[in-house]
């Protein structure tokens, strides 16, 4: 067995332009388990890394397997726990959960008529779940889908955790009294719990819309107890305004004392939100994110950032509120044909102006210092259906492709200034699901450090030139571009995907404790820790 750290010690990098140094580990080989799937790592401070391997079956998970390491990637110890009659889960995935410095293992209690949920806490010292269960709640009828996790991200590995991490929000539907959605309105359970799976309040509130007027977008949990819940509400055709949307937004604020939630209307004046983000500041400040178009316009025209005030049940631009994407950076790093088609579309609109296609929202977060940083990418699954052959002798074949193409960061300063770049990109997989695209991120104080696979051909790619594609499973560099406080970008290439001798999967590396990024590789039945870390 090779010894990972050894070789990765000599990729620790210093290269000129960098103040900072990005630090990749890797953690020997460890064995998992036959039949166990493996769960997104846990840093728990100066404790260390806690990974969770389970294996399910029939409905319900039959063993845990936990292995322990220090933040140097050391592995300190093992063990196995197999599942007797009293933790039987019904559930094939379970929810493994920090949340401030504990970890639980969320449980679903079924019975013929109900469904609940209990949780049993994690020891970090003895690697063993108590036998204590903490009952939680209980819900009034059939549960037709649990929202234990943010939506929208392409892994469901962030649970529904407030900001200050001593809230946990655990959200389900009921199973509809009507197939109709013109006529049934969704009955949805409210439960948040504190650090210590205590009780702040649990509820089932029916929603003010119809299924067929009401989609919920987002949720979000507050470190005071609320649940925010964003709407998507569809306009009756005697409501809609010829050339305007459709359907309009609506933030409802439940806090578990009142029948009724505050409603907070969303109104950007002739901009259609494409994406949202709706989180908490390190201030308590809630907050709501994302790309916008204009009315009449295909693409994406720019970004948006909103402060919400919940007692005012308004909202209002933060940090200068709207970030128009330049048409000269759209057409940066673009081909001749893409040139063309982007002055077909500049014709054809009002303001002769360009949108982003397909962009769709990947990462938002506040500096310390009150500057915000909001990154999208160009992201699109195609989908081909052939017919071959006539009558009973037919057969239909699909097959996908996905693209994972251009990045652009947006920094909006608490001073009112911004500024906007465009990272060039060009990734694709013969796949519905590109697992090796898309990218990561670390912010490090002022610093933004994206990191992504690219095609080796790029080393030497010019600022102007188009660059070359990486195609899934085709090895790669792991690319490192910087941006500053004040949008000089600098890129460097750290090491071959090849060098990790396993899976590498970007966008599955998760948030650590220590400004770093963690992930668990695995080939066949061998397993690794990596740590992306800047120093």
């Amino acid at each position: 067995m090779k010894n990972r750290i050894t070789i990765l010690a000599m990729c620790f990098l210093s290269y000129q332009g960098y103040t900072q140094d990005i630090v990749m580990k890797q953690s020997n080989e460890f064995d998992s388990p036959a039949r166990h799937d493996i769960l997104a790592p846990i840093q728990l401070g100066e404790q260390g890394i806690f990974q969770f391997n389970v294996k399910s079956g029939r409905g319900k998970s039959e063993s845990v397997h936990v292995v322990h390491f220090n933040n140097k990637l050391e592995k300190l110890q093992e063990k196995t726990i197999t599942l007797d009659d009293e933790w039987m889960m019904i559930s094939e995935i379970p929810h493994v959960v920090r949340v401030k410095n504990k970890i639980y293992f969320l449980t679903r209690e079924d019975s013929k008529k109900t469904e609940g949920m209990s949780a049993i806490e994690f020891d970090p010292q003895t690697l063993t779940f108590s036998k204590n269960k903490i009952p939680l709640f209980q819900s009034s009828d059939k549960v037709y889908n649990w929202s234990f996790f943010r939506f929208g991200q392409e892994e469901a590995d962030e649970c529904l955790v407030s900001e200050n991490n001593t809230r946990i929000g655990l959200i389900y539907r009921l199973k509809p009294e009507s197939r109709r959605e013109k006529v049934n309105y969704d009955i949805i359970g409210m439960n948040v719990f504190d650090e210590n799976m205590q009780k702040v309040w649990t509820r089932e509130y029916k929603m003010p819309y119809t299924e067929a007027v009401m989609d919920n977008e987002s949720y979000a949990v507050t470190n005071d107890g609320k649940i925010y819940l964003l709407a998507k509400v569809n306009l009756d055709k005697e409501d809609r305004v010829k050339g305007e949307a459709k359907y309009n937004y609506e933030l409802l604020v439940y806090d578990g004392q009142h029948e009724q939630p505050d409603v907070i209307k969303i109104d950007l004046d002739k901009i259609i939100p494409s994406s949202f983000n709706l989180f908490e500041t390190k201030t308590g400040e809630m907050m709501l994110s994302g790309f916008y178009s204009r009315l009449n316009q295909t693409g994406i025209d720019g970004a948006y950032v909103l402060q919400i005030d919940e007692q005012g049940k308004t909202l209002k631009f933060k940090n200068g509120g709207m970030f128009e994407i330049p048409t000269e950076i759209i057409k940066a790093n673009a081909t001749a044909r893409e040139l063309r088609k982007m002055k077909r579309a500049e014709r054809k609109d009002d303001e002769n102006d360009l949108g982003v296609k397909n962009l769709v929202i990947r990462y938002f977060t506040q500096l310390d210092n009150g500057d915000m940083i909001l990154m999208g990418e160009e992201y699109e699954v195609q989908m081909r259906t052939y017919t071959t052959g006539v009558g009973a002798n037919a057969t239909t074949r699909t097959e996908y492709k996905t693209f994972a193409n251009d990045i652009y960061v947006i920094r909006a300063n608490k001073d009112g200034t911004s500024w906007v770049r465009k990272i060039p990109k060009y990734q694709r997989s013969n796949d519905a699901y590109g697992r090796q695209l898309s990218f990561n991120a670390i912010v490090s104080g002022n610093d933004v450090y994206v990191l992504y696979t690219d095609n080796k051909k790029n080393k030497s790619l010019s600022e102007k030139e188009v660059p070359e594609v990486h195609i899934q499973g085709y090895g790669g560099y792991l690319a490192c571009v910087k941006l500053d406080q004040h949008g000089t970008i600098s890129k460097k290439y750290l090491t071959e995907i090849e060098d990790f001798e396993t899976n590498f999967y970007i966008r599955r590396f998760v948030q650590g404790d220590h400004g770093n990024i963690i992930y668990t590789a695995r080939k066949l039945r061998r397993n690794s820790i990596i740590s992306l870390e800047v120093q």
